[in-house]
């Protein structure tokens, strides 16, 4: 199953409509949240199904793939996202 089509937009999303949307997947070594630690990703996965939770001055915001600065932790999806979501501002966490 492929995510919905994704429409650009100027604000950032909901972490509802993330989820609704991305089908995220429950770690198994933090407590059941969908926070996973980079060396808990393995080195096969995809790309697309991968997504960074930044913080932004204090607030957590998503974004597609692998970002380095102002990491906080990594999300692993069911859902791949587009290209058109690097575009985008990414989701409010």
């Amino acid at each position: 199953m492929s995510a919905p089509a994704v429409k650009p937009r100027r604000r950032m999303g909901s972490w509802a409509s993330f989820e609704r949307r991305y089908q995220p997947i429950a770690s198994s070594t933090i407590d059941d949240t969908v926070l996973r630690d980079w060396r808990e990703i393995p080195a096969e996965t995809d790309i697309h199904l991968v997504w960074t939770v930044l913080d932004c001055d204090g607030r957590l915001c998503i974004v597609p793939g692998f970002a380095s600065v102002n990491y906080f932790a990594r999300i692993i999806c069911t859902n791949p996202w587009p290209d058109i979501e690097q575009l985008n501002p990414g989701y409010v966490y």
